[in-house]
């Protein structure tokens, strides 16, 4: 069993940072949103039908950005990577070897049957998965590929029909709404961001169940006090947008890492070049208007987001299979693909050395 080392965290913490470089450029946009001075900057009225118009235009930009962007580096995503399957794929296998053994070191223990056994099995479906054309468009004709294909993309796009974006990305405006200062609403901001931080084990099913009954009782919350000047009653509005950005979490986490283990290797890259546009193609439909939305219909919004996580929650009941604890290289089976054992591949035909790997071609048993 692989075991947490401070190896593992920092590897961890390396990848992390492309989340960091994200979230960064999306909360400079919010907390400028934010600040009196950037509407007297510009000359802008907070209040104005137009104001809403430009805010919306700004995160349109962002957006679009990121929806492009991502499908057009999945080429580049490919040679970047240094894991032990991408460095297998590219036949390197001593690196890829010292690499896994380093991942799953024990300290506790001398061997390594953990760390060999899933090397044969990495080995072992990546000699299947190379006679394979991983291309865009083969995603698209192989049933197996494109159910994958379209099960990411709605699951990215119901992870923003949940509102969290609509909501984040214009927090300080509608604490505003609620009678928070200007000052308040930015400390108010800062306190969700690490309400981000608290990942959980829960599955989508719970999240997108969550979130819909959260949106229902903000909904109910706004619609009688909103515009009043009850601190108690406000500070209930805001206290169940704290709870939806907490329980979101069981679905924010749980997708994306389901979003890149369903695609076999050769098409993780692009597969989350797929689904990372996706979120932003979802950012786009469903957070994107937020700001004029809420400047037209007020807490109907939350109606809608409401409506939609009900939605998500049945297609993702029914549809969406559980990969928990099923390793990498057997998830193909959950879509009807074969994998190397599948095939009778003789895993033991990865033979291991004291100082070399010597690595002949996995036999087919008839």
């Amino acid at each position: 069993m692989a075991k947490l080392t401070n190896y593992n965290i920092g590897i961890a913490l390396v990848v992390a940072l492309g989340g960091f470089s994200f979230g960064f450029g999306s909360s400079s946009f919010i907390t400028s949103i934010g600040q009196p001075g950037f509407y007297l900057f510009f000359a802008l009225d907070p209040t104005s039908t137009y104001t809403a118009n430009v805010l919306v235009a700004l995160n349109c930009l962002f957006c679009a950005g990121g929806c492009v962007g991502s499908v057009g580096q999945s080429g580049v995503a490919d040679k970047l990577g240094q894991s032990p399957r991408f460095l297998t794929w590219r036949d390197r296998l001593d690196e890829a070897w010292k690499i896994l053994k380093r991942l799953h070191h024990d300290p506790t223990t001398l061997n390594e049957d953990d760390a060999r056994s899933e090397f044969n099995a990495i080995v072992a479906q990546l000699e299947d998965e190379k006679r394979e054309n991983a291309t865009f468009i083969e995603m698209l004709k192989r049933p197996s590929w494109r159910r994958r294909c379209i099960l990411v993309i709605f699951l990215l796009l119901a992870m923003q029909s949940t509102g969290v974006n609509g909501i984040t990305n214009y927090l300080p405006v509608i604490f505003a709404s609620l009678g928070m200062s200007p000052g308040m609403s930015l400390i108010l901001y800062g306190k969700t961001c690490r309400a981000h931080d608290l990942r959980n084990s829960f599955c989508g099913f719970v999240g997108f169940a969550a979130c819909a009954m959260i949106g229902l009782a903000e909904t109910l919350l706004q619609r009688k006090y909103i515009g009043t000047t009850s601190r108690a009653r406000n500070s209930a509005c805001v206290l169940f947008i704290f709870l939806f950005i907490a329980f979101f979490q069981c679905v924010d986490a749980p997708s994306l890492i389901w979003s890149a283990e369903v695609f076999p290797t050769i098409l993780r890259a692009k597969g989350m070049s797929l689904a990372v546009s996706a979120f932003f193609a979802g950012t786009l439909a469903f957070a994107v208007p937020a700001g004029v939305a809420f400047k037209s219909i007020g807490w109907h919004m939350y109606l809608i987001y409401c409506a939609l996580s009900t939605l998500s929650l049945i297609v993702v009941y029914l549809y969406i299979p559980e990969t928990k604890q099923i390793p990498i290289e057997e998830i193909g089976k959950l879509f009807g693909d074969h994998v190397a054992t599948d095939h009778g591949v003789a895993l033991s035909d990865v033979k291991f050395e004291r100082n070399h790997l010597e690595f002949s071609q996995p036999t087919v048993t008839q």
